[in-house]
């Protein structure tokens, strides 16, 4: 699902010129920096997972609700937060590694 979000805002209108498609105009919207935390998003929410937009460094995330019994089956690398009144998974919808956000964003997210 990340290439795919990926690739559909690469392909999105180039700047300066007028939306041709309901993508377009959300990504219009959502801005260059949040965009894609607004596609996958709304992706996830249209799957059935409890997902929202959340912003650190300026940089915007996708946090997607987990059950404490779904953490055991997380890989390694998915190293879930606590906070916000939930357990949830930060993502990364801009490509990095498996949609995951890097460690040194993570642990500013775990301490706040």
């Amino acid at each position: 699902m990340f290439t795919f979000v990926n690739r559909l805002v690469q392909a999105a209108r180039p700047a300066g010129t007028r939306p041709r498609n309901g993508l377009d105009q959300l990504l219009e919207l959502a801005g260059d920096s949040q965009g894609p935390a607004v596609v996958l998003g709304a992706l996830l929410l249209a799957l059935g997972e409890r997902a929202g937009i959340d912003s650190a460094a300026d940089a915007a995330f996708v946090r997607v609700a987990i059950d404490s019994d779904d953490v055991r089956r997380l890989p390694p690398h998915a190293r879930p937060i606590v906070g916000r009144g939930c357990v949830y998974v930060p993502l990364d919808p801009r490509g990095a590694p498996l949609g995951f956000l890097p460690r040194p964003m993570r642990r500013a997210l775990a301490k706040a």
